[in-house]
């Protein structure tokens, strides 16, 4: 079965970021690739993290990613999280 996955460019012409707009993830997350990739833009897709609406907002930003495809790579920042949150995704 052939993988579905594809390589991630080494330079992407614009990065995705899914995550809340107010938390420290985002600070972060903004200042490394500031750092490191400055002259590639990023787009900011706000979810909550947390919460009743954090599943259903998260799987609805990763859906409007797929269908929009302006970014080449998809980051999704929710610090502290345990990794079985994201199974119920």
């Amino acid at each position: 079965m052939p993988s579905i996955k594809k390589i991630i460019p080494r330079f992407p012409k614009q990065i995705g970021v899914i995550t809340s707009k107010t938390g420290a993830a985002l600070r972060d997350i903004l200042t490394v690739l500031k750092r490191r990739f400055p002259s590639i833009p990023v787009f900011i897709y706000p979810v909550s993290v947390q919460g009743a609406n954090a599943a259903p907002e998260i799987v609805r930003a990763l859906d409007y990613a797929n269908a929009y495809p302006e970014c080449e790579v998809l980051n999704f920042g929710a610090w502290g999280w345990e990794f079985r949150r994201f199974m119920a995704l």
